[in-house]
């Protein structure tokens, strides 16, 4: 806190401190919903780009990478390979299972 706000702070009731502190996060959590909006829109357009390449609607082609990684993460699984299946011998903080 830089001592401007302290000043500011001094003469403040409980009340409008506790407002003003709602109205900072308020800002903060529409900010960041706003950089998430706009990364899902940079993401989106190339991605049905992709999907149109392949004669593929937007539903199709999410369809089609949702299963793909479902399967993909089974093999890794019987596989006894990859991130799945090292997260599942790895438990969280502690020593591999054997």
């Amino acid at each position: 806190m830089a001592l401007t706000d302290i000043y500011k702070g001094a003469g403040q009731t409980a009340l409008q401190r506790a407002l003003h502190i709602a109205t900072e996060k308020t800002t903060q959590e529409n900010g960041l919903v706003s950089a998430l909006r706009q990364l899902h829109d940079a993401l989106d357009a190339p991605a049905t780009a992709v999907f149109a390449t392949y004669g593929l609607s937007e539903e199709e082609g999410l369809e089609r990478l949702v299963a793909q990684t479902c399967e993909w993460a089974r093999e890794q699984g019987r596989a006894g390979s990859g991130a799945l299946a090292m997260a599942r011998r790895r438990p969280a903080g502690g020593e591999p299972v054997r």
